[in-house]
């Protein structure tokens, strides 16, 4: 019998195997693996997260059996006083950096990147 429900998205956080603030989502045999990093500011000419070695490895693991880990970076409101815009970064762009102009054009609001990882999963992207 098909459920007429939509397909709920789960997710599960990977800080017990060593990787910190790194979410994997999945919706049925669909995963994607999600990196969360904080910024302050855009005040810099090249936006670049900070990253740790164990990051890295997990990125280049990711990448060669289990799939893709994307970068999500939020970026602080100072009007608001609160994180509440984000944007995406793919690995190699979370390890080289992007002009900031480009991350300004890429920020959009929390309800928008819910959607855009609910339709990833759903292979609408």
């Amino acid at each position: 019998m098909t459920s007429l429900l939509p397909l709920d998205v789960a997710s599960e956080s990977l800080n017990k195997l060593g990787l910190r603030d790194v979410t994997k989502y999945s919706i049925a045999t669909k995963k994607i693996y999600i990196k969360h990093v904080f910024i302050k500011n855009l005040d810099a000419d090249i936006v670049k997260p900070k990253l740790s070695y164990t990051d890295f490895e997990f990125f280049r693991t990711t990448n060669a059996v289990d799939g893709y880990c994307y970068i999500l970076v939020y970026v602080f409101n100072k009007r608001r006083k609160k994180f509440d815009m984000a944007f995406f970064l793919e690995d190699a762009e979370a390890i080289k950096g992007i002009d900031m102009l480009e991350a300004k054009k890429r920020m959009t609001d929390l309800h928008t990147i819910s959607r855009n990882i609910r339709g990833a999963l759903l292979g609408q992207f």
